[in-house]
């Protein structure tokens, strides 16, 4: 997979990842390798130390966790914040996010703030 071997993975990359999809689409399988994988352990692991990357990556990357990205607002779209918020410490979440895939069956859900 696409992980740092430091991390638990093959020293992948993106186009190790699309063959695996490629695969998973000819068989028509339905996975949540795109959000576990993708939009959920890939930022993870470019992210510095912290206590949430210490809890949850190495199961996202052993594939023992799913995560699921919770990115589409309820008018369908998706709204991404400023990269940097100076002078903020913490972000609060609420509202809705909708049509979240593999939401019921994930470990941790990854969001951004609409």
């Amino acid at each position: 997979m696409p992980f740092a071997e430091a991390d638990g993975g093959l020293d992948g990359d993106l186009s190790d990842l699309v063959v695996i999809a490629e695969e998973l689409g000819r068989a028509a399988a339905s996975t949540p390798l795109l959000d576990s994988v993708a939009l959920g352990g890939l930022p993870l692991s470019w992210a510095p130390a912290s206590a949430a990357r210490e809890r949850w990556l190495p199961g996202l990357v052993s594939g023992d966790r799913i995560a699921a990205a919770a990115l589409l607002e309820p008018d369908g779209r998706s709204r991404w914040p400023a990269p940097s918020r100076p002078g903020r410490r913490r972000l609060a979440l609420q509202g809705r996010k909708t049509m979240v895939g593999f939401a019921a069956t994930s470990d941790v859900l990854l969001s951004v703030p609409g």
